[in-house]
Order: C-alpha cells, then sequence, then structure tokens
C-alpha cells in the first residue's frame, strides 16, 4: 500500500526538499503555545546560511531565501540604472523638477516660461551618457 500523505499529529518529514533557494535540514520545533501550532524547520539557503522557518511558509512559496538574499535580491530588482545618490542623478532629477513640475520652487523660471526637456534625456542612463561623452 502506498504511503499516507495525511498522518495525524505528525508532521511530513521534508528533509533534502528544495523551496527555492532552501533546502529542508531537519525538524526543529514545533510552537506548542498554539493548538496545532506551526512546525518549524532549519533550512539552508544556497549562500550557505542555516534559518529556522515555518515549514508552512517555506513550503507554500511565500519564503523562498534568507534575508540576506532576499535584502540581495530586492536591491538588485529595484536598481535600474545605479544612479540614485549620485550628484549627476540629483541634477538630472532637479532639472525634471524644474521643468515639468508646476509645484517646484523654480518652476517659474523655467517651466512656466516653455523651457522643457527632450523626450531623450526623460531616461537617466541616457542623459548619463550624454554627460560623460
Amino acid at each position: 500500500m502506498g504511503r499516507k500523505c495525511f498522518q495525524p499529529n505528525k508532521t511530513r518529514d521534508i528533509t533534502g526538499c528544495r523551496f527555492g533557494n532552501l533546502t529542508a535540514i531537519r525538524f526543529d520545533h514545533r510552537d506548542e503555545r498554539v493548538k496545532g501550532g506551526p512546525h518549524y524547520w532549519i533550512f539552508r539557503c544556497d549562500c550557505g546560511k542555516e534559518l529556522v522557518a515555518r515549514k508552512n511558509a517555506v513550503t507554500s512559496g511565500n519564503t523562498k531565501r534568507c534575508s540576506c538574499c532576499a535584502t540581495q535580491r530586492s536591491a538588485e530588482a529595484n536598481t535600474v540604472h545605479g544612479g540614485v545618490g549620485t550628484r549627476l542623478y540629483r541634477e538630472w532629477a532637479g532639472i525634471i523638477q524644474r521643468c515639468t513640475n508646476p509645484k517646484a520652487t523654480s518652476w517659474e523660471r523655467y517651466g512656466a516660461k516653455g523651457v522643457t526637456i527632450c523626450d531623450e534625456w526623460r531616461s537617466f542612463p541616457a542623459f548619463r551618457e550624454w554627460a560623460y561623452t
């Protein structure tokens, strides 16, 4: 007869199973403060860090990597051009504001007088390329 999928009061052994960047190492504990509380497992991320996480958070796909890798991935995903925080980026953002935003402090001297910015320069990477050539 086949393996039972549902075993009351027992946790399914997921040792060695991969979920995203995480591999299940071993069962750690069950939260006894709550009746039928969640099971916590020790997982190893691809970067080598071990973490304790709720089994259902990992198996459902809500948790796919350790916090270090999640932070790094978030930073990579949100980095489009890498210019934020540079002097050139601040200058470019100021030009955009002065020429396009009626609420900007310098609008009266630029946008209100018809000063515009070319479509190409509305993209920071294009503006940066022009500035450095």
